[in-house]
């Protein structure tokens, strides 16, 4: 199965990344890592899949950007975290059909005590969502 990691900013090939992409690949499944590499610190060449650059200024261009890699490399699976990943992730698998689409929920915007705007714009978009 060919499957889509999104992420938003990619700094290092850390453990986090290690624990999703390298069991995927284990599984002999093929993996395309789709973030913001711009401030990549190290060999991109020792990450284990191919890795797709989306620029993050737009998250309507990287939306736009994700479909095209579904379309390039014929994605069946997404997985995606981060809030702005998750979004994207989850955006791209309705619009161009793909399922599963697995959002590894982290950083919440929304919590008890959290800003009125987290709790309602945030909150509604991942119900929505």
């Amino acid at each position: 199965m060919k499957v889509l990691l999104i992420t938003n900013k990619v700094k290092t090939y850390a453990l986090g990344f290690q624990n999703v992409l390298e069991p995927l690949r284990d599984l002999g499944h093929e993996v395309v890592w789709a973030a913001d590499f711009s401030n990549f610190v190290g060999d991109k060449s020792s990450i284990p899949c191919v890795v797709e650059h989306i620029d993050n200024h737009s998250n309507r261009a990287a939306l736009k950007q994700v479909c095209e890699i579904i379309k390039k490399y014929d994605i069946q699976a997404i997985q995606c975290s981060t809030p702005i990943g998750g979004l994207i992730g989850r955006l791209a698998g309705k619009k161009m059909n793909v399922s599963p689409v697995i959002y590894a929920a982290h950083g919440f915007l929304f919590f008890k005590g959290a800003p009125l705007v987290n709790r309602t714009v945030y909150k509604w978009e991942e119900d929505f969502l």
